[in-house]
């Protein structure tokens, strides 16, 4: 049992090291702030509201009218 509850433990801690190595890679090789992420977020998501208001506004206008 105590086998079993190191290998765990073993598992865990390289999981959680690997995590942390990705996690900075990905932000270092973004080299972006975050301020300029939020902005390229929040651009992605107004395109997609103007590429699809037609089908959303029938969608809720078909909402609304149910009594």
């Amino acid at each position: 049992m105590p086998v079993l509850k190191h290998t765990t433990l073993l598992i865990f801690l390289c999981l959680n090291v690997f995590t942390g190595f990705y996690l900075n890679a990905q932000t270092r090789q973004a080299g972006q702030s975050k301020k300029e992420q939020s902005k390229s977020s929040l651009a992605v998501y107004e395109k997609y509201i103007d590429d699809n208001n037609d089908a959303h506004l029938k969608e809720f206008s078909e909402l609304v009218s149910i009594p």
